[in-house]
Order: C-alpha cells, then structure tokens, then sequence
C-alpha cells in the first residue's frame, strides 16, 4: 500500500495542485513555496496528533490568489494488496476497488460544520460519502517531525519511551538479575551520598541553608537538607545521560547535530513500537533531517533513515547531499510562477526526471543537487567564463544569489544533457557558447558550429512547422560570411537571444580583448590584442585566473560590460519573482 497522490484546492500556497508520490519521496523548493504547508495537507487527513484546532481551517489557510471559501485535499492510496493489507480491508474494504482508496478533507469558512471528512473508492468527488476520521485512523496514520524540534527536550522524552519499552519485555530471568543490579546501585548511592555530604564545603553550605530556613520558620526545625549526587535509584531512567568516550574521559553528547541523529534513531524506535505495521499503514513524515548537519553526516544520517523505516517515507530538505541519496523519480520540486503562485513540477514524482538525470550520467553529482534548487542556470563552456562571469557580476554589483541563479560550466560544449534536465525541472536557463567556425574534413570548406549548436537547441524545443534549417552554414567557402548569409545569421541570433541561448561575437578571450575598458591594461601589458588573446588560451582557467587578480582595482560599470552579460540580464529578467529573496 502507499500514498500514491494528493490533490490540493484551495489551500494555503495552493491554487489547485495534483502531486504524486512513491514510496520514498522528498520535497525540494524555495522557502516560503509551501513544502510544509503541502505536508500539513497529509497531516489533516492522517495525524491523529492534531487537535480540533488544527483541523479546523483558519482564514490565512485559504488561497490568496482564489475568492473559493471552500478547501479540498484528496489523498489516493494506491496497490492495497487484500493479503498484505488485510486488515485495511476488514475496516474499510467497502471503499476499495481495483487496489485503490480516497480519503477527502473539505474545509470551510463559512457553515456550522467547518470542516468534514469523505471516502471512496472513486477519484470522483460526487462518489465521496462522510466517515469518521476516527474510524480510517485506526489502520492508517502518519507520524510527523517537524524542522523546528527542541532536540534536549525531544531526545529527553524519547529515551525514556525507548528504555521502557525494553524494560516491559524483559525475561523474569532478566527482571531477576536487574532487581539485584538495582539494589547494589542503592547501597552504592548511599555510600557516595554520604562521602559527597562530608566535603567540607558541602557540610557548610548544607549548613548555612537549614539555618536560614530555621530563621525563617519553626516549621523548618526538623528539616535536614542536604546536596545528593542521587535521590533514588528508581530515578535511573531520568538519571542516565548518553555519553561518548573520548581519550577514556567521558565527554557529554551536547552538540546538536548529534542530538539530531540520536533523536531520529530514538523517534522511529518510539513510532514502530507505537505503531504495528501489521495493523496499521504509517507514513513517515520528516522535515530537514539535515538539521545541524555538516555535508558527509547528511548523506549518511538520511541514508540510515531510509533503511530503517520499511514503510512510506516523506521528507523535506534545503540540502543538496540529501536529494542526491533519493532516486530522481522520487523529487517532488515546488517553485514559485511569476506572480508568486505555487506550481509542482511535473505533477511531484515523475518517471521523466528520471530519465533526463540517467542521460545525465556522469554529472549526476553535488552541482546536480545545487541545481534543483536554483531559479535559474547560465550555462557556460568552461572555467575561464565561470571564473569571468563571477568576477564581473561582483564587480557591477549583480548578486546571483538573490535571484537564485548558478552559473555552471559544462566543460566543453556538452550543454545538451544539461538543458534536458533543466527543461524537466521547469527550470529557467541561458547558454553561452562561442561563435566557432571550423574546417570540414574536405578542407574547402567551413562549417559555423556555434550557429548550428544553437539552431539545434533551439529545434528540439519547437513544434516541426517552428524548426528552422542550417543548411546555409554547414558548407561555406570561407570563415567570412557572405551578405546574404551574414543577414540570416543576425536573424537567427536575434530569435535565440530571446529563448535564451547566446553567441558569442567570436569567442570569450576575442570578445574580452575588445571591451573598451580593457584598452588601457592590454596596451600596458601586451604588444597588441592578438598577444593577449594567445595568452588567455594557453592555460585557460590558470591565466584567467591571474588575469582577475590583476583587474582586482580596475573600476568597471555595468555600462562597460552590458553586451558581454547580456545572458546573465536576460536571465535574471526571466527569473526575477520565482527568486527566493
């Protein structure tokens, strides 16, 4: 069985949304974009945590964007197996059919009832009939922990749950030997007291407090005080602190990133011991288990999780370590469209990511991971343009991270996998690539490579009566174009700037070697433009760098650079209201 789709209306971030999940699912997206509000959605219909509060909706809990007054969430269950999942049909098997159920949520702001529960075995809404939520909820549930959770207290809680629950299925053999363990603990404890009480500051200070509590009432007189490493043995559960050992010293476990690890390890101990998964569907719901975390310890603490819970796993997270431990099938994005609405691409979990990040291949890496979480990606050949972009747009004060874009070398002109991927994750990009004209293998003739790279880029994303030909440049007599030629070119590089996707005039060292506010240094440091230009291509990313370095204190305006960032402001025009600021 598995939650296998939700349907939102109405609610919160969510103008009318369909997502599906699988049975290990996680929700990336943008602060604010609803990842929590979406997961809350599930929490309506199936955590019986929430009180008559919680499911009562309140005005901030319907849509801005909508004058609807009515909210609906339609939960699908999906391959309930009348074997495996017996006891889903002995409660509610009237509402089953073809392996699937509906549970509905409806909530309103007006009316005597504000909100109501239905079920079905339709997707349908004229086939729902009401139910108790009590009645669905003993046989199926949801466990949740959220991103803000108190960890000492939490961590506190669950240890005693879980040293309790190994405490009521001991052996009587065992129940024996710990009963004489407990009693030598007490004969322990009072000799410790006793020493503890007899250090010389103690007494007095033990002292000096009954003789203030004397003065202040008779009723004081036979009260002794005293300061006690142990009150009582039977206080052993609340007693005992997790430690580490570190050089043979005990050292307190009080950093929070580990306490976030125990904690969870503790939490789905507690939640299977409450929950018999022979009984009961339970979704594990957690968000940002990547809290406290440094990088190696995310990957690895969510991959523990994953082989711990055996049953439905829904997270939430800002990491990219942590979606790259998840299929790519399993990515549920959340972003915002321009007018700030809340839009799921590809519907949540979808076969086709999958297949764009296996094309991926190799690339399939951290980058990857930062990529699904960006508004916008400009694409770029190499690491002499990444390291130029970046020092420019510093230089004219375009921050990239306010709107949320990556600039990403593709190392060569493989932009290709690249845009797969970000077309499947509805993400907005620009490319750069240089304006190559190279010899065909006749030797006669020259093949313009840069117009043809983007001419098909640009025909993979337009329907056939939208394709256009590059029959003009695949043979030409000479590098110079001719009239005719060169005019249908200007044409060609007008359409793709507006899809994004650049040429350079010829390519990046040239281009930078004839930018007016260069004139003066290359003048001062070179023999003349062709000089430089060599010098720039030999060790590409190496001298760039240098070169950097060397313009730390020029002074550049966005005036002078306008034409070689013209991507970067096209993109940031396509990105700007879908930016997490």
């Amino acid at each position: 069985m598995i939650l296998s789709k939700v349907k939102v209306k109405n609610y919160r971030n969510f103008v009318d949304e369909e997502v599906n999940f699988l049975n290990q699912s996680i929700i990336i997206g943008p602060n604010d974009v609803g990842k929590t509000n979406l997961i809350m959605a599930i929490r309506l219909l199936l955590d019986r945590n929430l009180s008559y509060n919680d499911l009562e909706p309140q005005e901030k809990d319907f849509n801005i964007f909508t004058n609807e007054d009515e909210i609906t969430i339609i939960l699908e269950f999906s391959e309930i197996n009348i074997t495996n999942d017996s006891y889903i049909y002995a409660v509610l098997g009237t509402d089953i059919e073809n392996e699937k159920m509906y549970l509905m949520y409806k909530g309103e702001k007006y009316g005597d009832e504000k909100f109501k529960f239905f079920i079905s075995a339709k997707e349908n809404e004229d086939s729902f009939h009401e139910i108790s939520r009590h009645k669905y909820l003993k046989v199926i549930n949801c466990v949740y922990l959220d991103s803000t959770r108190q960890l000492k207290q939490l961590s506190r809680r669950s240890k005693i749950n879980m040293i309790n629950s190994y405490k009521q299925v001991r052996e009587n053999e065992e129940i024996e030997n710990d009963n004489i363990i407990l009693n030598n603990i007490e004969n322990d404890v009072n000799e410790l007291n006793k020493k503890v009480e007899s250090i010389s500051y103690i007494n007095k200070s033990t002292d000096f407090i009954k003789k203030e509590l004397q003065a202040m009432s008779s009723s004081n007189d036979n009260i002794d005080i005293k300061f006690s490493s142990y009150n009582d043995a039977d206080d052993i559960i609340d007693n005992v602190e997790l430690i580490t050992l570190l050089n043979g010293k005990n050292v307190s476990i009080g950093g929070d990133g580990r306490n976030n690890q125990i904690y969870m390890s503790m939490w789905i101990k507690e939640s299977e011991d409450k929950y018999d998964i022979e009984k009961q569907f339970v979704v594990y719901i957690i968000e940002e288990p990547e809290s406290h975390l440094h990088f190696p310890l995310q990957a690895m603490t969510i991959k523990q999780i994953m082989k711990k819970i055996s049953s439905q796993l829904i997270t939430t997270t800002h990491s990219p370590q942590i979606v790259l431990e998840f299929n790519p099938s399993s990515i549920i994005k959340l972003s915002f469209d321009k007018d700030k609405r809340t839009i799921i691409t590809n519907n949540g979990c979808s076969k086709k990511l999958e297949n764009e990040l296996v094309s991926f291949g190799y690339r399939y890496n951290l980058i990857t991971g930062s990529i699904f979480y960006s508004s916008g990606v400009f694409l770029v050949e190499g690491v002499s343009e990444l390291l130029l972009f970046k020092f420019i747009t510093k230089k004219v004060g375009i921050d990239l991270e306010k709107y949320n874009i990556l600039i990403i070398q593709v190392d060569g002109v493989a932009f290709r996998p690249y845009i797969h991927l970000l077309n499947g994750l509805k993400i907005n990009y620009a490319i750069r690539t240089d304006n190559d004209i190279i010899g065909n293998s006749n030797g006669n003739t020259y093949y313009c490579s840069g117009i043809n790279r983007l001419i098909d880029y640009h025909n993979e994303l337009k329907a056939d009566d939208e394709k256009i030909s590059n029959e003009q440049f695949l043979s030409l007599p000479s590098k110079e174009l001719d009239a005719t030629t060169f005019e249908l070119f200007k044409n060609y590089r007008t359409i793709f700037e507006n899809e994004g996707l650049f040429l350079s005039d010829i390519d990046l060292e040239t281009d930078l070697s004839n930018m007016e506010f260069l004139s003066d240094y290359i003048i001062s440091n070179y023999k003349n433009k062709e000089e430089f230009v060599k010098y720039l291509k030999k060790s590409k990313g190496q001298n760039m760098y240098y070169l950097i370095r060397e313009l730390a204190e020029i002074k550049i305006t966005k005036e002078d650079v306008k034409h070689f960032l013209k991507p970067l402001l096209w993109l940031i025009d396509n990105v700007d209201g879908n930016h997490n600021e």
